[in-house]
Formats: structure tokens, sequence, C-alpha cells
């Protein structure tokens, strides 16, 4: 070989051999540079809490934090929510690590007594108080976004044995309502539960009465949800069938006809004064409740406390404007005749008054209107008595007179009224006798 082709040779050689080396030590820093951020990275997340696992993991280890340091509600907010939200709604680790937020979470929040239904208190509160405001607004916020998975969880904790939780529960619920009730996906899911909330009452009568309320929001915008309500009349705590006959009688009665008969048959409850005029209010609210099958049993119902002095007088007003239907009531009305004083014939008189129309079947009480007109007062009567009396004549004439020829039995009496010398008594009477005798 000669020299020039062996110095070429060499020099290649050399190239090769420093572009070796060279990238080596390419390869060493590096390779170096890796190692040290992966031990950094390593630390970071030591110090952070943060490790290199799936979204379950992830999650599964907040919430063990959580659990042995509730105070983490405040420092580490941002990071379980995240964790949460990372793991999809319809995964059964969803629903268990939002029951056991709301449940580990409960007292730190609710010891800021923030449940107030009022959408705009997170925002309000300064310092640590916004920071559970922020906390608890977020749990909320999850019901309104997964409604499907989030609801039954809230309304399973109403009835949690700590008030706690019942009461994270009730706040996530009540401000959903508020700010949600026209959402159609927030409607369809509470509708899936509200037989839940129905059949599964627990805890204080106060949460009891909070179902109620939430269950009467919606109730406007779906006839089953109030059919679900009927049960609420049934339920052992009268104060929960109180706050039920409330919901009936503010617009949603015509759509559960049930909850009707319902209403009468407690009116008719001896056991609570209260518990009858709830009742009774709640029915003049609902427009011509006697319309339904239910409604005229409920007339018949409703006839039998007229024996009742302390009920008589509701009963009346809830009976008169249903008129000629109101039938049922007339024997009721008769025996209150022959029994009861003159208060309480006026009330008799005032229902028969208005079955009149139906002559056929309000005349079976002209014997006792006959008798009415007829009767006199015995012994010494104060001017209040006379005045009752001659108040009940009057009514009676103005039932006969409604009865038209049904009432030509009484003919006889009414002519006796026709020759006193109280003016408007005599005019009465006259006028009764040409429509029961023309």
């Amino acid at each position: 070989m000669n020299r020039p082709v062996r110095r070429r040779v060499l020099l290649s050689a050399s190239a090769f051999g420093l572009l070796a080396v060279l990238g080596l030590v390419v390869w060493l820093v590096a390779g170096g540079w890796q190692k040290v951020k992966s031990q950094q990275g390593e630390e970071v997340a030591e110090n952070t809490g943060q490790t290199d696992t799936g979204p379950e993991e992830e999650l599964t280890r907040r919430v063990a934090e959580l659990r042995a340091d509730a105070a983490l509600v405040e420092r580490r907010r941002d990071e379980l929510f995240a964790s949460l939200e990372a793991v999809p709604p319809e995964h059964p680790l969803f629903r268990s690590a939002y029951r056991d937020i709301i449940i580990i979470s409960a007292s730190e929040l609710n010891r800021m007594a923030m449940f107030t239904a009022n959408p705009g208190f997170a925002g309000a509160m300064g310092g640590k108080d916004s920071e559970r405001g922020w906390f608890f607004s977020r749990l909320a916020d999850l019901v309104r976004k997964y409604p499907r998975v989030c609801l039954p969880v809230v309304v399973e904790l109403l009835g949690h044995p700590d008030p706690n939780v019942q009461g994270v529960a009730t706040g996530c619920l009540e401000l959903n309502i508020i700010s949600s009730s026209s959402s159609a996906k927030f409607i369809e899911s509470f509708l899936a539960v509200a037989p839940l909330i129905v059949a599964g009452v627990a805890g204080s009568d106060e949460a009891v009465a909070r179902y109620v309320q939430f269950l009467a929001v919606v109730t406007g915008q779906k006839r089953e949800v109030a059919a679900s309500l009927t049960p609420m009349l049934r339920h052992p705590r009268p104060h929960v069938q109180v706050m039920a006959a409330e919901v009936f009688g503010s617009g949603y009665g015509q759509l559960a006809p049930k909850a009707v008969l319902e209403l009468a048959v407690l009116f008719r409850d001896e056991r609570h004064q209260a518990m009858y005029f709830a009742m009774s209010r709640s029915l003049k609210r609902i427009p011509r409740w006697w319309e339904s099958t239910e409604g005229k049993q409920a007339v018949a119902v409703i006839a039998q406390p007229l024996s009742d002095p302390d009920k008589r007088r509701t009963a009346v007003d809830l009976l008169e404007p249903v008129g000629p239907e109101a039938r049922a009531a007339i024997p009721y009305a008769v025996q209150v005749l022959q029994k009861a004083d003159n208060e309480g014939r006026l009330e008799a008189l005032r229902l028969l008054l208005a079955t009149s129309p139906d002559a056929k079947a309000t005349a079976r009480a002209v014997p006792q209107l006959i008798e009415l007109l007829r009767r006199q007062g015995d012994g010494f009567r104060t001017d209040n008595q006379v005045a009752r009396e001659y108040q009940c004549r009057m009514e009676a004439l103005k039932v006969l007179k409604a009865l038209g020829p049904e009432a030509k039995a009484a003919a006889p009496a009414v002519k006796e009224l026709a020759e006193v010398k109280n003016t408007n008594l005599r005019t009465a009477a006259v006028d009764t006798l040409k429509a029961i005798a023309p």
C-alpha cells in the first residue's frame, strides 16, 4: 500500500473512532439526565401524593386520604374532584366514591351551617368559609351533571343516621331543585327516585317534610310524582301527612284523584284537630275535587262529621260548593235538624239549600223543615235565641221554596207563618206558598 492511501485509511479510522466516542458521550449524558429527571419526578410524586397510576387507583387513594383526615376537604379539594371526574360516571367506583366523599366530609361542611338553599352562598363567603362553600358547591354540581348516578346517592343519604350527612344530602338536593327544576334531565332522574323517597322515608320530621317539599317542586311536571305522593297521606307521622296535604292543596290535587279520598278520610280523623283543618284547607284549593270517582266517595266521607259540632261548619263549607252532587250528605243534615241546636240547624239548612236543585233527594228533609217552622222555644229565651229561631225559620222557608212542588206537604205550616205579625217572615211565607202550592 502506498503512503497516500495508508494515510487516508488512518484518517478515516480516526474520524470513525472520534464519532463513536462522541456518540457514546452523548448517550451517557442523555441517559443520566433522564435518570435524574425520573428521580426528581419520584420526589415530586412523594411530596404531592401523585403517582403514575390509573384513574381508579388514584381515586381510591384520594378517598382513603380524606377518610384519614377530613381536613383535606380544604387542602386537597382540586385533586380530589379531578380524580373523581377522571373516572367515568358509569363506573361503580364513581358512585361509591361520591357517596364516601359526602359521608366523610359531612362534619366539616355542616360545621359552618351552610345549607341555606341559597345558590349564591358559596361565592359570598370569605376565607375558609368560601373554601367549604366551594367544596359543597362541587358536590351539588355533580348532582346536576350526573343526576342518574348522583341523585340516587343523595336520596339514599337523606335517611342516613348522621344528621350531618343528612344536611349535606339535603343541601345538594335542595340547591339543584332551586337551580335545575326546569332541567329535563334532572326531572327525569328525579322521577326515577321519587318512589324511593316515598317508600324509604327515614330521619326526622323536618327531613321528611323536606322530601315532600322537594316532590312538590316537580309535581307540576309529571302526574306520576303526584300519584307517588299519595302514600305520604298515610304516613304514621301527622306532621308529614299535613305537609303532603299542603302539597296537594297547592295546585297539584287534580293530578292525583286518589289523594282527594285520602284527604277526606283524614278530615274525619278524630286524633288531631290540626289534621282536619289542614285537610279541609287543601280540599278547598283543589278545583272541583268532587267530580272524580274518588271525589264522589269523598263527599259521603266528609258528610259524616256533620254530627260533630266542632267540624260541622267546616264540613258544610266543603260540601256547599258541591251542590246537588252532595246528596249523600242529606241524611246527616236531617239528623242535625232533629238533634242539634239552632247554630247547628243553620249549618244544616245551608247545606240543604245547596242540594235543593236535586229536589227529590232533598225532599226527604221536608218533615224536619215543617217541625222547624212550628218549633216554639220552651220557657225564657234570650234575645240571641229568639234571633236564631227567626233565622232558622227564614232559612227553612228558602229551602222549601227552592224545592217547589216537592215540598207541598209543608203548605199548612207555611200558611201559619203567612199570618204572623213579623213582616219579613210573613212575606217570605207567602212567596214560599206560591212556589210549593201554586
